[in-house]
């Protein structure tokens, strides 16, 4: 089976391709399953590198047992002009790999991108492949565009033979309610147990994500103001260097008080993450509840704090609420620094907690279900 989207492994290290965390994260469980599941899976990505200068030829390298990755050529570029080149040499470089490797009624399917509508769109309309969208969420909201961009996106994602959808909530968004689906909250794979990094008695919180505003990270941060001295709280993310600088100079005003510490930890990855994580003892989920995206999005720190064993606190909104995972959660109702507080120090910690327990069951039914669609869509 076909898997489309931006991945890269370590052995394509070397052509640093612009590829998000979470979606690597969650094509790389879901290409696994399809392995284990199905057979083999071939992975096809058209990630452009981050550098800023040099060539990087197409590349097939091993992605598991029996499965494959091959990257498109991609080359750096130091301008935005050369950025758009580079955008569109990718889009151009998946369509001729469809074209020439995909077949009539094969099912392929797709990680979706606005980057990759128009690429796919066209393969599809003239191979006559199976298409199965793996969607997230409608980067129109995410955008906040309107207009030709929301109309050619919800026009792309109705041509889907089925889907993987993170919450039914964007399954009704799209106009899809009778089209065959599973819903997939996010990554249920149980990392291993890493060493403990923090012995300092202390209760540890991380918030890990974007440090897109929008996403809710300063009311993380500012939770700490109504917390006490025996709570740290930690920020590992990726944004802006405005972003960045904005989260350090709030963050020094608050550990300036005799209240909880505040740290920004950068961006951790693989067992670096995982061990990161796992010293904590609480996942913070702060998103903004009336931004567009809130409505049919899942976030995807929510399956990876309790993968790794972290209880949960999180804003009362339905695609969480009414998840497979909800009863799990601890919520607050207002976005609001002192309630975030408040829900926190409602948890006590020695209490029985069997999030891991879930986590497996979710990861049985979902080989199942991945399993019906493909053989729906081959019938």
């Amino acid at each position: 089976m076909k898997y489309i989207g931006f991945y890269s492994n370590e052995s394509v290290k070397k052509m640093n391709l612009d590829v998000p965390l979470a979606a690597k994260t969650k094509m790389s469980y879901i290409a696994r399953i399809i392995e284990e599941e199905l057979g083999s899976c071939e992975i096809i990505s058209s990630a452009p590198t981050a550098e800023k200068r040099g060539w990087f030829n197409r590349r097939t390298v091993s992605a598991g047992r029996r499965s494959t990755l091959e990257v498109m050529a991609t080359f750096g570029c130091g301008s935005p002009i050369l950025k758009k080149v580079q955008i569109i040499f990718s889009q151009f470089g998946l369509l001729l790999c469809l074209l020439r490797n995909t077949r009539k009624n094969e099912n392929v399917l797709v990680y979706h991108s606005l980057y990759l509508m128009i690429p796919v769109w066209i393969a599809m309309k003239l191979k006559k492949f199976n298409l199965i969208l793996e969607m997230e969420e409608l980067y129109s909201d995410v955008l906040e565009k309107q207009g030709f961009i929301r109309t050619l996106e919800l026009k792309y994602c109705r041509l889907g033979k089925a889907y993987l959808f993170p919450t039914a909530y964007l399954k009704k968004s799209i106009g899809m309610d009778s089209a065959s689906c599973a819903v997939i909250h996010g990554t249920y794979q149980i990392p291993q147990k890493q060493t403990q990094l923090f012995e300092d008695g202390k209760i540890h919180l991380v918030y890990a994500g974007t440090l897109d505003p929008r996403k809710g990270c300063m009311l993380a941060v500012k939770a700490a103001c109504y917390l006490p001295c025996g709570y740290h709280i930690h920020i590992l993310g990726f944004g802006t260097d405005q972003e960045k600088k904005n989260m350090k100079s709030v963050i020094d005003s608050i550990n300036m008080s005799d209240r909880a510490s505040v740290s920004y930890d950068g961006v951790k990855t693989g067992q670096q993450y995982t061990a990161f994580i796992q010293s904590c003892s609480i996942g913070l989920c702060t998103q903004i509840p009336e931004a567009s995206f809130s409505d049919t999005s899942f976030p995807s720190k929510i399956l990876s704090y309790i993968c790794n064993g972290l209880r949960v606190v999180s804003i009362r909104i339905p695609t969480v609420e009414k998840s497979a995972v909800g009863d799990l959660v601890y919520f607050y109702d207002e976005p609001d620094a002192e309630k975030i507080a408040d829900t926190v120090l409602g948890i006590h910690l020695e209490q029985e907690y069997d999030g891991i327990d879930r986590i497996k069951k979710l990861d049985q039914s979902f080989r199942q279900e991945i399993k019906a669609l493909c053989k729906r869509c081959s019938s």
